[in-house]
């Protein structure tokens, strides 16, 4: 009969060590500064956390997170830096932190594409967003506008669709990338729509954002957060949103559901995760300075120029949002599969 043989006790101990270890180290570098004043914690650390923006900069992951890697700054003392690492809808950025040491100091600034709908679009995903990432905390929820590069003959849903109809295939649609939350809304518009629209990928939202600028692509449904300079400037032609409601930063865009097409409504969530097996102590301490960066007004301000909305403690929280992730990636899952959209 074999015999199995227990690990030696020095390697148990060692593993334990290490982890202890790691948890005091953050927790020395986060906790004594929460209530300290910003001018005494900024450059007083000697650390460097690492938010990977799985996206190209530019687009609206990377302006939030920019926003969120500043707050974190200036409350824990150390160097936070943003990190792109674009490519294959978000998932080389993200297997990558899947992969990274789970000591609190490489994150993903993950979102509804990355950690829900990615799933459903690619079948040999390089991670599992609900096995291998710890939630730290939903950070936003963000509508989308849908916009038609000028001089296209449309100014509504409706004209969009009509066009559409008499042109079957002719029409063009950019994105972030295939999987990207650009991506995800214009596809279940276009599905929605009946209009066969040509799906044109890019390395980011910004690339994408200059071609219909440029009059290269027809139409691109985007967040708010780069969606909104480029309706005030008047450098594109706003059709409407893909909110439940109107947004109040464009009141008087209507919503899908106004326009008969109840079945599209989308929102981006972007959230902070962490490496599998991150110490629960440290993801707690991530989520409390998070947390407290965002509670700032003027944070907040921005945020809310931007069309971002932040949600409560409790539904920002890890626990919230591992549920959250869970959910998502079923509805996604049997989005896309009630779209015909095969896996890549």
């Amino acid at each position: 009969m074999p015999i199995t043989r227990s690990p030696p006790v020095r390697s148990r101990f060692a593993r334990s060590g290490r982890a202890l270890l790691a948890t005091i180290l953050l927790a020395a570098l986060l906790l004594p500064r929460l209530d300290a004043p910003a001018s005494a914690q900024a450059g007083s650390g000697t650390k460097q956390v690492t938010i990977v923006v799985p996206f190209a900069a530019g687009g609206p992951s990377d302006a939030m997170a920019r926003l969120i890697a500043q707050g974190l700054g200036d409350r824990i003392g150390a160097r936070v830096v943003v990190e792109n690492i674009a490519g294959a809808g978000g998932t080389i950025g993200s297997a990558r932190v899947s992969r990274a040491p789970p000591d609190g100091q490489t994150l993903l600034f993950g979102n509804i594409g990355t950690h829900a709908a990615n799933v459903g679009l690619f079948k040999n995903l390089p991670y599992d967003p609900q096995v291998d990432f710890e939630p730290v905390m939903l950070v936003a929820n963000v509508p989308f506008v849908v916009a038609a590069r000028r001089g296209l003959p449309v100014d509504s849903f409706a004209g969009l669709r009509a066009l559409a109809s008499v042109t079957p295939g002719g029409l063009t649609y950019g994105s972030a990338g295939v999987g990207s939350a650009s991506h995800l809304a214009c596809l279940l518009l276009d599905a929605a729509m009946g209009a066969n629209a040509r799906h044109i990928p890019y390395r980011g939202a910004a690339l994408a954002m200059n071609d219909l600028v440029g009059g290269q692509i027809d139409f691109m449904c985007d967040q708010t957060v780069t969606m909104i300079p480029q309706v005030r400037s008047g450098t594109v032609h706003p059709l409407g949103v893909l909110s439940r409601q109107r947004i109040a930063q464009l009141p008087d865009l209507p919503t899908a559901v106004e326009a008969g097409l109840p079945e599209v409504q989308v929102e981006a969530w972007n959230a902070l995760f962490a490496p599998k097996g991150t110490p629960r102590a440290i993801v707690e301490q991530l989520f409390a300075v998070t947390w407290a960066a965002l509670a700032s007004p003027a944070t907040r301000a921005r945020f809310a120029e931007l069309g971002a909305s932040i949600p409560s403690q409790e539904e920002a929280s890890p626990d919230a949002l591992r549920k959250h992730v869970a959910v998502e990636v079923s509805r996604w899952t049997r989005s896309l599969k009630a779209s015909g959209v095969a896996p890549d």
